[in-house]
């Protein structure tokens, strides 16, 4: 049997606007955010908080502290969406369960819940939201949104979105190797987030985490 996204146009092109639509939506989240900023400033200042982020930025100071794992995102993503591809394309035999049309509407569905689950994040963080791992100037914890259950819902947003795309793309192996090769890609970095934002706010970040999961609520 070909594959469904290779033979058929209607489900290529689901596929490609799901992608595109997850582009649009962050940038759109990331402006709303950033225009929120006036807003919440002050108000968290008053309250005396220290800075919880999934990833912190440059824009407002600060020497970067990225040591290398933007790096190792991008190659991990890369990767791991070719492992995917090659998997569904060239390996008929794992594409057992899949490659059917029930299976790319669910992939997609479960795309567009991690997509949700990020922009929530990137939308909730405001101006606090940056690509690049450095403290900024008056950082407060925030716990609103999905910060009040993860300390990263931006990257297990990225990681549900990923599992969904794999399986959009036609093998369930194909989409748990996505996974976990951007999975291995993301503990590096969440450990050097971690251990800046320790540093930096010592016991009001040590008692927000003791309250969050990182990725999964319960597991880690």
């Amino acid at each position: 049997m070909p594959l469904l996204i290779s033979d058929d146009t209607t489900a290529r092109w689901l596929l490609y606007g799901t992608a595109i639509g997850a582009v649009v939506a962050e940038t759109i989240a990331t402006y709303l955010g950033q225009a929120r900023r006036g807003e919440r400033g002050p108000r968290l200042r008053g309250l005396g908080e220290s800075f919880a982020a999934t990833t912190l930025g440059r824009s407002r100071g600060g020497e970067s502290a990225d040591r290398g794992t933007k790096r190792i995102l991008v190659w991990s993503a890369a990767i791991g969406l070719t492992a995917c591809l090659l998997i569904a394309i060239n390996v008929p035999s794992l594409r057992f369960g899949a490659n059917t049309w029930t299976t790319l509407v669910l992939g997609l569905a479960i795309a567009w819940l991690g997509v949700l689950l990020r922009v929530w994040a990137v939308w909730s963080l405001g101006r606090f939201f940056q690509r690049d791992v450095m403290i900024q100037k008056d950082h407060v914890v925030w716990r609103g949104g999905p910060y009040r259950l993860l300390r990263h819902p931006a990257y297990a947003g990225t990681l549900i979105s990923y599992l969904g795309f794999g399986l959009a793309v036609g093998s369930w192996v194909g989409a748990l190797v996505f996974v976990a090769v951007v999975a291995a890609g993301y503990i590096p970095r969440i450990r050097v987030e971690e251990a800046e934002l320790t540093r930096a706010l010592g016991d009001s970040y040590r008692d927000y985490a003791r309250t969050t999961a990182r990725l999964v609520p319960g597991l880690w």
